[in-house]
């Protein structure tokens, strides 16, 4: 049995932590990562998932080493001729990706200041603007601006990306008129886009009060699990607060007491303790105490023993949701083919796509009939409990979600696995829904 604590964004780093895990799914052996479990790595998915671990390792352990094995591997793919794989660098925005997951004064950074110099001048979106800055370190040099693009000089790069935010019901935001990395825009990419102007324009005075205005908005958005949906918008948004916080506040803390006697003490420096050695036979109290202004979550391990036990695995897992069109206000129906097992109870986790609302009336019919043994839904997912099987037949769970308005988006892949054993996990298939 272990207690361990971290540094806390309590919620939003407890949702990061989970969706940690379904990146990592996406992982190949090189350290590079693909768009979906099982798919061949590419250029675009890595750097994309570089973004996302730059933006979490503060807060996931283990984040960073998985970070740095991306990277070497996107310097890898980059050949004498200065070409990449494909698929890579299609439009601005994935060259600017690539280029900050890279970092400055490489080939890619450079690569994109050339662009800059001369496309620059026609691009307005400000998720591209933002991006664009990150990939080459802030403003453009002089010389990096296209002479021949407008009689004057023209606004500042960062300067174009300030004048580009909207209000809020608090603070500013940022929307994006192109499809971003996540294929989203309008409305439904204000997170994503504004965390990368908060981003972008956080280390430059003139803009700091422009960023923090950014950095309002985002922490009203928040979500109830404490992060802001998926995985890059939870990540980005936290390094995005990050950016724009005024010092960093005293270190979350946990004093650990058993059966009345002080055992440890966790914070930044020492994140866990083995309690076995401290239980005695019978009935044992475990007392926590949490100290520091940010305060601190605690989680516990509990690990029976189960000896000469196979590990419980999870079983294969088929997914669908059908239609891929729709309506606003019509229903599409996800489908999860179970094949047969025989091992303890499993956990089926469905994240959501963004908008749409489970019907919850399909899950209490699932649990009547014992398919299920019970449920929890949030903004973001459903959890269900499936019972130990007692069939050899594959067999499916089903309910509706009905969509929102118009909008174009990805139902990131479900994953189920047992409940006693969450590393032996297996995931379904992602799929791109539309609203029309």
């Amino acid at each position: 049995m272990a207690a361990t604590s971290q540094q806390a964004g309590s919620g939003a780093v407890q949702a990061l932590e989970r969706r940690f895990l379904a990146l990592l799914a996406c992982r190949h052996e090189s350290g590079a990562f693909a768009s979906r479990p099982g798919d061949k790595p590419d250029v675009v998915s890595t750097a994309y998932a570089v973004a996302i671990l730059e933006a979490a390792q503060d807060a996931v352990p283990g984040a960073q080493p998985v970070a740095r094995a991306a990277r070497r591997w996107l310097q890898q793919q980059r050949r004498s001729n200065a070409g990449w794989p494909s698929p890579w660098g299609k439009t601005p925005a994935d060259a600017a990706l690539v280029a900050w997951a890279l970092g400055l004064d490489t080939p890619p950074s450079r690569d994109l200041r050339a662009r800059y110099r001369v496309e620059g001048s026609r691009w307005e979106d400000p998720y591209l603007l933002s991006l664009t800055a990150l990939g080459i370190g802030g403003e453009p040099e002089r010389s990096d601006v296209n002479p021949q693009a407008s009689p004057g000089p023209g606004p500042s790069l960062l300067r174009r990306i300030a004048d580009q935010a909207v209000a809020a019901s608090a603070g500013q935001k940022w929307l994006s008129s192109l499809r971003t990395i996540q294929g989203l825009d309008g409305e439904a990419s204000a997170t994503e886009a504004t965390a990368l102007a908060v981003l972008a324009l956080a280390p430059h005075a003139e803009h700091r009060k422009r960023a923090e205005d950014g950095a309002r908005y985002l922490a009203t958005t928040r979500q109830p699990d404490g992060g802001w949906g998926n995985l890059l918008n939870t990540a980005l948004a936290l390094r995005a607060l990050a950016a724009v916080a005024p010092e960093k506040p005293a270190l979350g803390a946990v004093e650990v007491s058993l059966n009345g006697k002080k055992v440890a003490r966790l914070d930044a420096n020492q994140l866990s303790v083995e309690l076995h050695a401290h239980l005695r036979p019978g009935q044992n109290t475990l007392a926590l105490s949490a100290e520091g202004t940010t305060g601190a979550y605690y989680e516990l391990r509990v690990a029976l023993p189960d000896v000469g036990a196979t590990r419980d695995r999870a079983p294969a897992l088929v997914t669908e949701i059908q239609p891929r069109r729709a309506h606003p206000g019509q229903s599409v129906t996800f489908r999860a083919r179970l094949a047969p097992e025989t091992g303890g109870p499993l956990s089926l986790e469905v994240p959501l796509p963004a908008g749409f609302q489970v019907l919850r009336a399909d899950l209490d019919e699932l649990a009547r009939r014992g398919e299920i043994g019970g449920y929890h839904v949030n903004a973001q997912r459903v959890w269900m409990q499936v019972e130990p099987g007692r069939r050899r037949q594959a067999r499916w769970i089903a309910f509706r979600m009905v969509a929102p308005a118009q909008c174009e988006v990805i139902a990131p892949a479900a994953s189920i696995y047992p409940a006693a054993n969450p590393g032996e996990r297996r995931f379904g298939r992602p799929a791109r829904l539309t609203v029309e």
